[in-house]
């Protein structure tokens, strides 16, 4: 997953703000013969965020954020014939996590986070949820 957030303080603890990200696949193969069958799908989200966060040098925080969800699949048959797809939808995502700053403007982050994106559908109609859980590490810049 690829994220960005930009973030606004509105009141010493709390911050508002918007965030996009990229979500991806490695892929399914499948060998028939001397083919294969193949299925990759990737996610793009964006919408708001909310954030509440305590501390100053060593920061904690959690936030919420929901938005829209565009699912893209693409399937390949054994004639190498691609069917293309995209699934809309919605989503939702928390996050718990940590900030060091190294200095007044930068530093190192963590954070364990959760998104839910049920945009996926297969032909029997269930949907896949193309969210993930993850940990992921960033640099931080504040202003």
């Amino acid at each position: 997953q690829l994220s960005a957030q930009v973030l606004r303080r509105i009141h010493p603890h709390f911050m508002v703000g918007g965030e996009a990200a990229l979500t991806g696949s490695d892929g399914w193969r499948r060998d028939v013969d001397s083919s294969s069958l193949d299925f990759e799908w990737f996610t793009l989200s964006a919408g708001g965020v909310g954030r509440a966060e305590t501390g100053d040098r060593l920061l904690a925080y959690a936030e919420v954020s929901v938005g829209l969800a565009l699912t893209q699949s693409t399937f390949s048959d054994t004639h190498s014939v691609e069917t293309v797809e995209r699934y809309p939808g919605p989503y939702l995502g928390a996050a718990v996590g940590a900030e060091l700053f190294v200095t007044r403007r930068f530093g190192l982050g963590a954070r364990l986070s959760s998104t839910y994106a049920p945009t996926l559908d297969n032909l029997i109609g269930d949907q896949h949820d193309s969210g993930l859980t993850a940990l992921g590490l960033s640099l931080v810049y504040r202003q």
